[in-house]
């Protein structure tokens, strides 16, 4: 279950959009999000399609944080892409770019890729692989 709140709630039934406005915060069982604005567009159906979540944005998930100006969640690519000021931390180190690409699988995040004014710091020992990168490098999701 996913529960929204916030201080104002417009939803179009006809194009199946909510819009969430004020003090916006998501959460599941597996991420919490906060952020000035969220936009959900629904598949016709109770089914999310896409979330876009803009303003302040914060992101709490068992892999690690982040911060970023906007948010945008495909529901079927189970992708998430942050951009502007966007960090991404974890125990092993952090990701800062202007966006930072990555993918939900199994409620962990099991790839990213960050672009522009990337800075990577890695605080793991020596030879260990962060967290937010998989095993086997050769099974990468397109971004």
């Amino acid at each position: 279950m996913t529960v929204v709140t916030s201080d104002r709630l417009t939803f179009d039934y006809g194009a199946w959009v909510a819009v969430f406005e004020g003090n916006v915060v998501v959460a599941d069982a597996t991420m919490q999000i906060a952020a000035d604005r969220l936009v959900l567009t629904f598949a016709g159906t109770n089914e999310l399609k896409s979330a876009e979540a803009t303003g302040h944005v914060r992101l709490a998930h068992p892999s690690g944080n982040g911060r970023c100006d906007r948010v945008v969640y495909s529901a079927e690519a189970g992708r998430m892409v942050m951009s502007g000021d966007a960090l991404l931390v974890q125990p092993s180190g952090s990701i800062g770019a202007d966006e930072i690409a990555f993918f939900l699988r199994d409620r962990r995040i099991c790839f990213v890729r960050a672009a522009g004014n990337v800075t990577m710091r890695h605080v793991g020992p020596a030879g260990q692989t962060p967290d937010f990168l998989p095993p086997d490098t050769k099974k990468r999701p397109k971004l």
